[in-house]
């Protein structure tokens, strides 16, 4: 072994002479790992790029269909119901709001349509927190909005209204779920977290998905 790495390390012996077959068999031994270890190393980085060029050019195609909704207003909550009773009818006392209808309007701001579109209101509780790339299930409590537009193109605003709601409910803290799919059966929501009524603070997020397995908000 020593005299191999000799021969390596002393390269003008056998160049000179041609005579020493060990040292060339041992250069040429050296030389092909080293090849193949510049081999492995270039396929490495042509795998990255290649993945990474993929990746992109997946993300640039999504963008073209992805739709992107925003709110286009605050949350309205028209009094929809009032007390029935005989001071109210004669105007001794102003009528007491009994029901409340929310009413949202949103627009789509992104490349792509919003199809099969549903959305749905919901209490939740001070823990919540908005945030994250969490897909909400629909609950049975939840309140469902009724929509006239079964598709959303860019650029176009659509109203959405809301069930009835006690004033209890108006009063805590109410999340807003518009739900859409694009061309591809992607899943996408717009999520509004609304509290402090009657001065309304808002916090909206836009969640493309499913990334991770839908929940229930709580």
């Amino acid at each position: 072994m020593q005299n191999i790495w000799y021969q390596v390390l002393h390269p003008w012996h056998w160049l000179t002479y041609g005579q020493n077959a060990s040292g060339v068999a041992a250069v040429g031994a050296v030389v092909a790992a080293a090849a193949a270890v510049l081999g492995l190393i270039g396929l490495y980085f042509y795998t990255r790029y290649t993945r990474s060029m993929m990746l992109l050019q997946q993300q640039t195609q999504r963008a073209t269909i992805t739709p992107i909704l925003v709110s286009s207003g605050p949350v309205e909550f028209t009094p929809a119901e009032f007390t029935n009773s005989t001071a109210a009818q004669i105007g001794l006392i102003p009528p007491v709001a009994t029901a409340y209808q929310p009413t949202l309007t949103i627009r789509n701001v992104g490349a792509g349509a919003a199809i099969y579109i549903t959305s749905w209101v919901q209490a939740v509780t001070e823990k919540f927190e908005m945030g994250g790339s969490v897909i909400f299930l629909q609950s049975p409590e939840t309140n469902s909005g009724d929509h006239p537009l079964a598709a959303l193109l860019q650029g176009e605003p659509m109203e959405i209204k809301f069930g009835l709601m006690k004033p209890s409910q108006v009063k805590g803290r109410l999340l807003f779920v518009i739900q859409c799919r694009d061309a591809a059966n992607g899943l996408h929501q717009l999520q509004l977290l609304y509290s402090n009524w009657p001065e309304g603070s808002v916090q909206m997020t836009m969640v493309h998905g499913p990334l991770n397995p839908p929940n229930k908000a709580n």
